[in-house]
């Protein structure tokens, strides 16, 4: 245990040393700030030919995909136009629909809808305040001239009240008011509705004549920002255009502290760069983060808009694809029971050993899918048909049993499940350490539509990967002597933690808390010691204190530069933390009864229950051969337990890990099967046979 902690200590230490220091532009004294919010606007949607003006703006811009999930309660529901405009004024996830029924495309009426609409948002976990961005921007004694009813809603004050409220611009639009409001450097909105409730070529060029003439009334010192803010309602949802033109922004990337990755912003940003971007201090009520140029641009205009537009196929492509994998991975591990079941039936002594190889390639298979899924991600399958997904996934698949079947460690005890589990773990690892690029948007990773996170390690690649380390702790473990096995233990443990809890790679807060006793349990099992409840409590605080490590590290840091770990700390310093972790509950039970991957706990619970643990399923049996195993399982289970209590995943953790655990504990029991019809003296032989 000592050394496990001295060792993620040290490395720790040298992560946050390394830490680069945060970039500044320089602060231009601020202009106007113009935003224009344009529903349903999509990149595939800007082209050179169709809309010229925000083509060409775009070449000069930070450019980005923008995440506008507001509110709603489904991963992929859409988010309505007045959510997007309400969530804009809060700087944070808001609705501005007074009733889940009704018109989606209806607006408030403010003042006269203030108090429902305050009311509305109060029952909602995100203790968003309406008019956050208007009380900011009143007291600092800016302007703020809105253009649309949807455009009142993002700049009203806490008493709903606007500078200077005007109808929504048509063209051709007479903006003399605007000039004045530029001119007077006052935040302006404007709403432009013309995409709804659909898109078409007329409408895109009324958009675009509209920025056009909006861009005749700016000067060098404003900014404008267009943003595609909401989804279309009866649409599935998008990413949208986020683009920032004038002052600091120069052309390259968006980025937001809260994405912390090139090319992505989220909605709820939008506030606070406005706030930001005109000098006035974010309040406490908005959680978003400016807008900043994460690079300068490299590529010609051509690419980065196919790139953005990839970026939105690829979000689209998780959409269509994950709810069939997972479910895909419920229905094959049935079959794959089933299978084993039926093997482990059979009578027919010839044929049995053949069956029972055949069983065991397909357990090794199944448990190598969720390292193909981030690998099939290097080949972009989301541009072609979901048989290209499907042939790529079966091709490293194979490669991986092939590899785990054929090398060197194949005749060890544990080896080729060895073999499969450190390959996952070093896959998900170097994943990590380069950026998390095969997290974003993969089948076992996660959506920037959802907006759960766009770094770092998502629940499912954690319980993947925590699951994966363990058992590749176990493998190193077989047949050495309870010291190296515990100097393994530790050396793997110490990675894989720093590696997921660093704010620099992993961020995951609930997965250290997860990891740190799973690894503790299995040094201690190697060790050949016994759990007690003193080590059992010396366990749950060195955990609390790795991952209290980990976050007052990040809380250290400059604002703009934490991740989710150290803004947790400042919200336990200075309140609201209660609704973080209240929200977190309620996604985690509401997850645990809508989930399909529920289902996979008690299937693979009675599998090994009623199958593997008889006496004809072999896995005693390999349990009594290489008592290591027992210790990883026992390692596996605390790490499931956890991390279904410390994430807001639901059950996803325990079933991947299940996922994972379950097809190589029967791919080990194959060769530890009880063949039919055999004195007791030689079935014991039998089975050393097999081991050796």
């Amino acid at each position: 245990m000592r050394k496990l902690a001295s060792l993620v200590a040290g490395v720790a230490v040298l992560t946050f040393g390394a830490s680069p220091a945060a970039a500044t532009d320089p602060q231009p004294e601020p202009g106007a700030i113009v935003l224009v919010g344009v529903p349903a606007l999509r990149w595939a949607d800007v082209t050179e030919r169709g809309t010229p003006t925000l083509w060409r703006l775009a070449g000069s811009a930070a450019v980005g995909s923008l995440s506008v999930r507001a509110t709603a309660d489904l991963p992929h529901a859409e988010t309505a136009p007045a959510d997007g405009w309400a969530t804009v004024g809060a700087g944070n996830r808001a609705t501005g629909r007074l009733r889940r029924t009704g018109d989606p495309l209806a607006l408030p009426s403010l003042p006269a809808d203030l108090a429902a609409l305050v009311d509305r948002n109060e029952a909602l976990p995100f203790e968003s305040t309406i008019g956050a961005l208007g009380d900011s921007l009143r007291d600092a004694g800016v302007r703020r001239v809105a253009f649309g009813q949807g455009a009142v809603l993002a700049l009203a004050d806490g008493a709903g009240a606007v500078d200077e409220v005007h109808p929504a611009p048509a063209i051709p639009a007479d903006l003399a008011v605007l000039a004045s409001a530029v001119k007077a450097r006052a935040v302006v909105a404007i709403e432009a509705a013309q995409l709804l409730p659909r898109t078409s070529a007329a409408a895109l060029t009324q958009v675009d004549q509209l920025v056009a003439e909006v861009e005749k009334t700016l000067t060098a010192q404003d900014i404008l920002l267009i943003a595609g803010l909401s989804d279309r309602p009866g649409d599935f949802s998008h990413l949208r255009v986020a683009m920032a033109v004038g002052g600091r922004y120069e052309p390259g990337r968006l980025r937001s502290a809260l994405t912390r990755r090139a090319g992505f912003v989220q909605l709820i940003d939008l506030g606070p760069t406005i706030l930001e971007l005109r000098g006035v201090r974010r309040n406490e009520e908005t959680v978003g983060r400016p807008w900043t140029r994460a690079s300068s641009a490299a590529e010609s205009l051509d690419e980065a808009v196919a790139e953005l537009v990839d970026a939105d196929r690829a979000a689209d492509g998780y959409r269509r694809y994950v709810p069939p994998f997972f479910l895909l991975l419920v229905l094959v591990q049935v079959l794959l029971y089933g299978g084993a079941y039926l093997a482990l039936r059979r009578s027919n002594s010839e044929r049995r050993a053949g069956v029972l190889s055949v069983t065991r390639n397909a357990a090794l298979a199944f448990a190598a899918v969720p390292a193909a899924t981030y690998l099939a991600h290097l080949a972009p399958w989301w541009r072609y048909p979901i048989g290209y997904l499907i042939a790529v996934v079966a091709t490293v698949v194979g490669l991986m049993v092939l590899a785990a079947t054929r090398g060197p460690w194949r005749r060890r005890p544990f080896g080729p499940e060895g073999f499969v589990a450190g390959t996952t773990f070093v896959v998900i690892a170097i994943d990590l350490l380069t950026g998390a690029r095969l997290q974003l948007s993969s089948l076992a990773g996660y959506s920037p539509v959802v907006a759960g996170r766009f770094a770092g390690v998502g629940n499912v690649a954690f319980a993947v990967f925590a699951t994966s380390a363990l058992l590749f702790a176990v493998a190193l473990c077989v047949g050495a002597t309870p010291r190296r096995a515990v100097a393994g233990v530790a050396g793997v443990g110490a990675i894989a933690i720093v590696i997921d809890g660093s704010p620099l790679w992993g961020s995951d807060f609930g997965g250290v808390l997860a990891l740190v006793p799973a690894f503790a349990v299995l040094a201690i099992l190697v060790s050949s010691r016994r759990l007690s409840r003193g080590i059992i409590l010396a366990t749950a605080v060195g955990a609390v204190a790795v991952v209290g490590a980990f976050a007052l590290a990040d809380y250290a840091r400059p604002a703009d530069s934490q991740t989710h770990l150290g803004r947790f700390v400042g919200q336990l310093l200075h309140g609201g933390a209660g609704p973080v972790v209240r929200r977190k509950a309620q996604a985690n039970l509401r997850l645990l009864t809508r989930s399909v991957l529920t289902l996979v706990v008690p299937l693979a619970v009675a599998f090994v229950s009623v199958v593997l643990l008889r006496p004809v399923g072999g896995l005693r049996r390999a349990l009594d051969a290489i008592p290591v195993l027992r210790s990883g399982f026992i390692s596996v289970l605390v790490m499931s337990l956890a991390g279904f209590v410390f994430n807001d995943s639901g059950v996803a953790v325990p079933a991947l890990a299940l996922s994972v655990a379950v097809p190589l504990a029967l791919a080990t029991s194959m060769q530890y099967v009880d063949p039919p019809g055999l004195p007791a003296p030689a079935r014991d032989q039998s089975a050393r046979r097999v081991e050796d």
